[in-house]
């Protein structure tokens, strides 16, 4: 394993995720927004979250997934 993947392991053991940057570009990240919001699944099952400065975020849960 390299020290890239070690660390990368040792901060996702620690922290619960793991921060990859440009792991996708511009293009691949509209991509996946617009596919996101197309999907009616999605949509459905999104709850929105506000930070405490002004902004907020979604997030779409499933306890079986594959089940829309």
């Amino acid at each position: 394993m390299s020290v890239v993947q070690e660390e990368g392991k040792r901060a996702f053991d620690r922290d619960g995720f793991l921060v990859v940057p440009s792991l996708l570009d511009q293009e691949e990240l509209q991509l996946l927004r617009k596919g996101l919001a197309d999907d009616e699944s999605v949509v459905k099952h999104a709850f929105e979250l506000k930070d405490g400065e002004g902004l907020k975020s979604k997030m779409s849960l499933w306890n079986h997934p594959g089940r829309g």
